[in-house]
This record gives structure tokens, C-alpha cells and sequence, in this order.
């Protein structure tokens, strides 16, 4: 399935737009904020990709379940190659993803409360953007629910960064 999905190198540039309506804590999750990206979370591979290109400066918000199980979680990066769309590092900019929600566990609301979350988090230091696929049509209703609206389109590149494809211009801050 998900070879299907990413086929097309073409996704939407979504910017958090406003606060929703309150996103309730979902029942029998607890959310752990700004956690470092680390092997014995995410399998070395991972860390050590998001670890290098943002200069360690990645992080996570996971929500873990009543067992400690990982049910959701969600990265949070600064400014680096893969996003030319966000200004400066020192602009405060962030960009949300990738994100996951484990299968058993979806549908209950974790990934628009756990965004609404770093949002709310975050909403003071720069402007905050998402990357999603056009064809992932559950990720884009779940971050319309947490306040972000679709900005632009991108196509992604040989490199893995992101080019901007359409003629609107962003929106400031």
C-alpha cells in the first residue's frame, strides 16, 4: 500500500492556520513532549538520518498508551535542506513530520490531538508547517481538524527536499 501512495512525488504544503476547537486528551494515553530522537525509540537508522540533518536538533512528542506502548508519534524539526519553504533557523519556523499512528490505534483522534498539542506548543516561536502526501487523504483530515490549512504544492526531489511547484505565493506568518 504504501509504495501505491508515494508513487506520485507530489504533496501539499499545509501551515497552521489557527487553534480548533479543543482537542480533547484522548482516554488511556499519555503524551510525552519534546523528546529527543534516539535509537532505543526509533531503531538507529531513523535517529541517526533526522539526527544529522537537522544537527541533533530534532524532536519528538509520543503518546504512549497504558502498557508504555508506543501509539503515536510525531517528529519535530527546524529549518533544514529538505524544507527550502521555512525561513531562517532563527525565525522559529517548524515543520511537523514524519508522523505515526499505529494501526490498532487509529481512528481515536491521537494524531490531530498529539499536532494540536505542538501547535499550541509552538505557536509563539515561528510558523508551523506540515508535509503530506495528496493521496494520504486520512493524515490531511486529521490535520484540518488540529487548525492547518493547505498552503502550496511540492513535488519531491531526487535529494529527498521539497520544491515548491505552483505559482502561489506562501503566506507570511
Amino acid at each position: 500500500m504504501k509504495d501505491n501512495l508515494h508513487k506520485s512525488k507530489i504533496y501539499g504544503l499545509y501551515k497552521y492556520c489557527n487553534s480548533p476547537s479543543k482537542l480533547n486528551r484522548p482516554q488511556g494515553y499519555d503524551l510525552h513532549k519534546n523528546i529527543k530522537i534516539s535509537s532505543n525509540l526509533f531503531g538507529l537508522k531513523t535517529s541517526l538520518y533526522w539526527n544529522v540533518i537537522t544537527l541533533g536538533k530534532a524532536r519528538s512528542y509520543i503518546l504512549t498508551d497504558e502498557k508504555g506502548g508506543i501509539a503515536h508519534y510525531s517528529f519535530v524539526m527546524p529549518k533544514c535542506y529538505k524544507f527550502p519553504f521555512m525561513r531562517s533557523q532563527k525565525s522559529g519556523d517548524i515543520e511537523i513530520g514524519p508522523c505515526f499512528t499505529r494501526e490498532k490505534d487509529r481512528g481515536r483522534g491521537l494524531y490531530p490531538y498529539v499536532i494540536s498539542q505542538i501547535a499550541n506548543s509552538h505557536n509563539k516561536c515561528g510558523a508551523i508547517y506540515m508535509v503530506i502526501h495528496n493521496k494520504n487523504t486520512s493524515s490531511i483530515i486529521g490535520v484540518e481538524k488540529a487548525g492547518f490549512k493547505r498552503r502550496q504544492s511540492l513535488k519531491k526531489t531526487i535529494f529527498k527536499s521539497f520544491i515548491i511547484i505552483d505559482d502561489r505565493k506562501p503566506e507570511k506568518p
